[in-house]
Parts: C-alpha cells; structure tokens; sequence
C-alpha cells in the first residue's frame, strides 16, 4: 500500500504515513495522517490505517470546515479528541513524557530504555527548579511523582540557560577539587544525552502526530554542555616578568600604600575599587586568611552585595606588619590612595608588564594560579564572576612553569633549609 495519496481522485487532500529510518530502512507508520495548515501552526488528524477509511474522514473534515461557524479546534474535537493541538506556551514536559509513552511502541524501543530516557529528562528538569528555587531535590521519587512535579515546567525553558543552570548546579556540589569535577562533567554529558534523547527526530514526527507544536529546541539539543577550558582570550606575561614582578617587591615597601594594593591585587585578587574601599576588620587571619567585601555608605561593590575572598597567608603576613592605624587598609585620603595606584602601574611597567591594567593584571595572575591549582570554577568562586566562562575567557591562562605556581604557596621546609644552606655558604 503506498505510504501518500491525494483524495477525490486527485484533487483532494493528500493523506499520508509518516516516515522513520529503522536500520537504514525506512519504515512509515501504520496510521495515515492529514495535515492542515493555518497560518504558522500544524494541525494534525490520525485517519486510521485503511486508506478507504482515511479518505472518508478526510472528505468529512473538508466539508466539515467549509461551514464558517465550525473552526479547526472544533475539527480537532470531533475528528481527532486525543490530538488536541497544545499552545506552544502550555506545553509542558509532562505532555512530552506522555507522547513518549504513547510512540513508545511505534519507535520500537526497548520500554526499559524508553523509561530510562523519560526518567532522565524528569530527572534534569526537578534538579534545574530546585536549583532556580534554592531548595534541594528529593534524591529518589517514584515515576507518578516525578512526572506530577515536572507538570508546570515550559518546554520552551528548555534553552541554554537551563543547560548553564544544570552545570552551576552540579558544580557547586563538587567543590574545588578538579578530580570530582572532572566527574561531574562526565555525568552531565551522559544524563543530557538520554534527556535529549527523548527529543530524537522520529519521535517529534510522532509528537507531531498527537498535535504537540514544539517550540525550537536548538539550544537544548544542540547546545554545548562544557567548553574546553585551553581555549582562552587572556594570555600570561612572560614568565620573566611574572618573577620580576615577584622578586622586586620589596622595593615597594617605601611607598607603603602601593605595597598594600600590591598584595591585595596579587594575593587576593581584588579588583582596584575594591583596594581603595577596603576597611581594615574585612580583614581576618588564622589557618586560611580571607577578606570580607561589606557595603559602606558611599561605596558597593560590583556585584552590589557582600562577598568575601581568600587571601595568601604570604600577603596576610605582609599586610600585618605594614598596617598602621586607620579605618581603610590604605591610609590618607583617596587621592592619596589614587597616587599610590598610579605609581604601582609605573612600577609594574617598568618590570616589563605591559598591559592596559596592570593592577587589574595582578588580579588576573591570582586568578590563573587558583584555576590551575583547583580548577576553573574554583577561579570563578574567589574571583566573584557570575559565569565560568567569563573566568575562563578573560582572567585564567595555562601556568605550565611550576616555578610560578609556587610563588603564591609557602615554601617547604626543604626549601627553607636549602635557602639557609645558601645564605651559609655565601656568608
């Protein structure tokens, strides 16, 4: 039986079975199917799988529609009440694990494999609301229940942003370490793609069937979960100058201002706002040293809220000894803090640093030792960014020389005594 016909001899309607490619076969579906257009919507009617039976209905709707009072909703209710089209605003997953359900037979998986991939797709919905809702996830759910609570959840929100929403959320849980998030990349990578496989093209030709209008789902199906964290924006100095950078500070010490935004540029990684604002109690020491951002009366940072960053035991210690009394860590009035900012970038130019901000270059370096030590999205927590990629891109390069990594970390006690032993035989 041939798989498309026109009705009325001809000059009809074209009735037709819908098309699937089964290994490397193609393969049409039992039932004929009759599609209508108006305007940018699809409506679709199942005719059943005898083609004198299709041709009648179809016949009916035709003369059914050319009564004015009578519209395509109204054909939908008559003709084909189970393929009821869906707003594509209302069309929620729920729908879609329920079409599911119903092409499972006709795609000829496997209903353990069919219910695995429904399960996954409900499985990175809840994770993502519970997410956007700050509330944690019930770790196990029966199938009802999962289905019950993805029921208000839009299958348009199913973009990039729902993917970028899926990473932040799995990340946050696998801390600083790079090994656990290695892992978790993995398990994203094989949770979206049983998702996704819910969305294959031979199952939207069946949603199509049931009259589900999708909306695009590019961005979901397409969209790319983990970009590779080599391919950056930002480029390190030379590595002579990051160790001139290094060596020479003690000459800053005589302008003791300059000194301080030094160590809290490079140190900390605060941004040059953020140094000249900086009190002295947003400073704390102990066995990790950090540095609380508060809000003043004149002053907000740039994510207009509070936060607080780790600080280097070896710039802790430096700051303590320099500190004197005051409210602000810098002394003096803000021009004076302004001066100090300007001979620092004369400085750090004349070590060889030549960039556009050199102070904002320091923070960058910060930003590079704890990407490559703890991994980007430990970068991404201390420098305050909101996107990893905005790290990656712009604040974090490949530090290979190991010699530089260890700049920010107190020496061991072979190197102390092996420095010793230097100082003796020079003496």
């Amino acid at each position: 039986m041939s798989e498309k016909f026109v009705t009325k001899k001809g000059k009809g309607s074209t009735c037709y079975r819908i098309p699937r490619v089964v290994d490397g076969k193609t393969v049409y579906g039992s039932d004929y199917v009759r599609r209508i257009k108006r305007g940018k919507q699809q409506f679709y009617f199942k005719l059943g799988p005898e083609k004198r039976m299709a041709e009648t209905i179809s016949n009916e709707i035709d003369d059914f529609l050319r009564d004015p009072r009578n519209s395509i909703e109204d054909a939908l209710r008559r003709f084909n009440p189970d393929s009821m089209l869906r707003d594509r605003s209302k069309l929620t997953v729920a729908d879609i694990v329920r079409a599911h359900e119903k092409a499972e037979p006709v795609l000829e998986l496997n209903p353990k494999v069919a219910k695995h991939y429904r399960g996954r797709l409900m499985w990175v919905v809840r994770r993502v609301m519970a997410h956007r809702s700050r509330k944690s996830m019930p770790d196990a759910m029966k199938y009802d229940d999962a289905l019950g609570a993805v029921e208000g959840f839009s299958v348009g929100q199913l973009n990039q942003r729902f993917i970028s929403d899926l990473k932040l959320a799995e990340m946050q849980e696998a801390g600083d370490s790079v090994a656990e998030q290695n892992k978790v990349k993995r398990k994203v990578k094989s949770v979206m793609a049983d998702a996704r496989s819910v969305f294959s093209m031979d199952a939207i030709r069946e949603y199509e069937s049931y009259g589900l209008n999708l909306p695009d789902l590019s961005d979901f199906l397409k969209g790319v979960l983990f970009r590779r964290v080599t391919k950056t924006l930002y480029r390190l100095p030379d590595a002579k100058v990051i160790h001139k950078i290094f060596d020479d500070a003690h000459e800053l010490r005589k302008e003791p201002n300059a000194y301080r935004i030094y160590l809290l540029a490079l140190g900390a990684g605060l941004r040059r706002a953020e140094i000249m604002n900086c009190r002295q109690d947003w400073i704390s020491g102990g066995e990790h040293p950090c540095v609380f951002l508060g809000l003043t009366e004149d002053w907000q940072q740039k994510g207009k809220g509070e936060s607080s960053t780790e600080l280097c035991p070896w710039a802790y210690k430096e700051l303590s000894n320099i500190m004197e009394d005051g409210e602000r860590v810098l002394t003096g009035t803000m021009t004076d803090g302004q001066d100090a900012a300007r001979y620092l970038s004369a400085w750090l130019h004349s070590k060889g640093l030549d960039r556009k901000k050199p102070i904002h270059e320091l923070r960058m370096l910060f930003g590079s030792w704890v990407a490559n030590r703890r991994g980007l999205y430990a970068a991404q927590k201390v420098l305050r960014h909101k996107s990893p990629q905005v790290t990656n891109d712009h604040y974090a390069d490949l530090i290979a020389d190991e010699n530089i990594l260890v700049r920010w970390e107190p020496a061991t006690k072979k190197k102390k005594a092996a420095k010793k032993r230097a100082r003796r035989r020079s003496a």
